[in-house]
């Protein structure tokens, strides 16, 4: 529970938000992460009930969207870059 609302309490939608100037990749993943390891938690909880079954879709689910979020993390920043330097150079 301790890293669900950690998670939940550093706002990473807030510090997603490029159109209030609080674009921030190491914050967003930050408490992206706390999130993970909540579920993780939950996973090795149902684990150690002999109730893995129960979690195992939603935990995969976790995984393939953690790999997603780095590669849109990094498309994003490029992006708000490129779009900033024509901002700066006009």
């Amino acid at each position: 529970r301790w890293f669900y609302d950690k998670g939940l309490h550093s706002c990473p939608t807030w510090w997603s938000n490029p159109l209030n100037g609080t674009w921030s990749p190491n914050l967003i993943y930050k408490g992206v992460e706390l999130l993970i390891r909540a579920a993780l938690n939950a996973q090795m909880a149902l684990v150690h009930a002999g109730k893995s079954d129960l979690g195992e879709s939603y935990f995969d689910s976790i995984s393939y969207y953690h790999g997603l979020l780095l590669m849109e993390l990094n498309n994003i920043t490029k992006k708000n870059l490129k779009r900033f330097n024509e901002i700066k150079s006009t």
